[in-house]
């Protein structure tokens, strides 16, 4: 497989996320011919599609689009350029429906932002941190704002660093502190009652670093996130997918990256660290993170559960059932025996049992 198909793989995950279906994502993918900035070129083709939306006044549709246009990262001017107006165009969205507002964040001697969603309470309310991996900037999860509100949980959407409009910093062996320091600005503007972290990929990692050293962080859902075997593994490495080893040198970097991954793993003492719950969601087809890293936090945590999707990475086909399992793990996390949380629960378990003959497959929770 050449690197253009690559990347138009590993864009349907990305895609399906942000409400784009995968025909359109197909239509839009067979008029590109190369990743450059030309007629036919990958971010000329999705810039086109998000006009549309703008057009027709569908901001968040539009955003999306230009998100695309900008993946995996910014390489040429016009990707650059569509990575900025899905930024400028997110605020002007977020603003004007109230759903969110600019956070500013000192870290490292830099300052960034993040989308920060508050709830109405004069007392303290849990904050879930949304953190998106190498190639996923904020403004691809911001559309998770409304829907946490509306559950009464404050919620903030970050990129990582090297990510997106973070750009003050790369990603590296500190990128956790960015973490603690967005539960600093955010405890500015509100009293927390605890802090947990929802985290894809790469981020996954980060934000479970984070949880070995805040103790604010008080649970983590991670999906497809690498541990230990993605960093150390020779032969993981040399499997890696070219987009992911590609991404990962813009976003760290790295000139030497083999020498700078095992620094990025979580080792001994953040395992030791980490006793809060944990649920782990695990693609067994995942071309990026071997099934072995969901196992070192099988094999280290007292309090991790991972649920395995027949899929690969991302659990792209799967996307609602994620959701699902995301949504009542940090339930079951914030609000321990609430209806909501139990409810979605025993959702869930009846899907198991009757996944043979179901036609959604809500995933298979691995035995203790």
């Amino acid at each position: 497989m050449n690197y253009l198909d690559e990347v138009k793989t590993h864009v349907l995950l990305h895609g399906r996320a942000q409400g784009i279906d995968a025909a359109e994502c197909r239509r839009v993918l067979g008029t590109i011919r190369t990743l450059e900035d030309d007629e036919h070129g990958w971010a000329s083709r999705w810039t086109a599609e998000a006009s549309k939306y703008r057009e027709r006044g569908r901001a968040l549709d539009a955003i999306a689009r230009d998100n695309l246009a900008r993946f995996p990262f910014a390489a040429t001017e016009m990707q650059e350029n569509a990575s900025a107006r899905a930024v400028f165009e997110f605020g002007k969205w977020a603003r004007s429906s109230g759903v969110a507002e600019n956070l500013a964040v000192e870290y490292n001697g830099s300052r960034t932002t993040a989308w920060f969603g508050s709830v109405d309470t004069d007392g303290p309310a849990p904050l879930v941190v949304v953190l998106g991996g190498i190639v996923s900037p904020k403004e691809q999860w911001g559309r998770l704002l409304p829907h946490f509100r509306k559950l009464g949980i404050a919620a903030v959407v970050i990129d990582l660093p090297g990510v997106g409009a973070h750009r003050s910093a790369l990603y590296g062996p500190d990128s956790e502190g960015y973490v603690s320091a967005v539960v600093d600005a955010a405890a500015t503007r509100m009293r927390l009652s605890g802090v947990y972290g929802l985290a894809m990929s790469f981020g996954g990692t980060v934000m479970l670093r984070a949880a070995a050293a805040d103790p604010r962080i008080r649970g983590v859902v991670a999906v497809g996130s690498p541990t230990q075997y993605t960093f150390v593994d020779p032969w993981v490495q040399k499997a890696m997918p070219a987009i992911t080893r590609r991404t990962l040198e813009s976003v760290t970097g790295a000139q030497d990256l083999p020498s700078l991954l095992p620094e990025l793993a979580l080792d001994r003492q953040h395992l030791g660290r980490l006793m809060i719950p944990v649920h782990y969601i695990r693609s067994l087809r995942d071309e990026i993170v071997p099934t072995a890293d969901a196992n070192v936090l099988i094999a280290h945590l007292a309090r991790a559960a991972v649920v395995d999707f027949d899929d690969v990475h991302g659990s792209p086909h799967h996307a609602d059932a994620v959701r699902m399992r995301s949504l009542s793990a940090l339930l079951e996390m914030i609000r321990p025996g609430s209806l909501s949380a139990r409810t979605l629960s025993a959702v869930l378990m009846a899907g198991e049992r009757v996944s043979l003959v179901s036609p959604v497959d809500l995933g298979r929770r691995v035995p203790a």
